[in-house]
């Protein structure tokens, strides 16, 4: 019995994003990874004037992220 060998082409498919878009995709990322909760992460990640980096200065000493949200509102 012979089989022929077949091969599956690869398709890449590249997603322009404008500058926005990246910009908040980043903030999402970084409230999660800071423990904010997905909705609240959301809220706050199209909110330009919320300071991420404040809010992870005070994750890294400790503060509960729901706490720390509360505190930088």
């Amino acid at each position: 019995m012979v089989t022929a060998a077949t091969t599956t082409p690869t398709i890449r498919v590249r997603v322009e994003r404008s500058a926005p878009d990246a910009v908040l995709e980043w903030r999402f990322d970084e409230l999660e990874r800071a423990g904010v909760d997905a909705i609240e992460a959301v809220r706050l990640a199209i909110d330009v004037t919320f300071d991420i980096g404040r809010l992870r200065d005070l994750v890294a000493r400790g503060c509960d992220a729901a706490l720390a949200v509360t505190i930088l509102r």
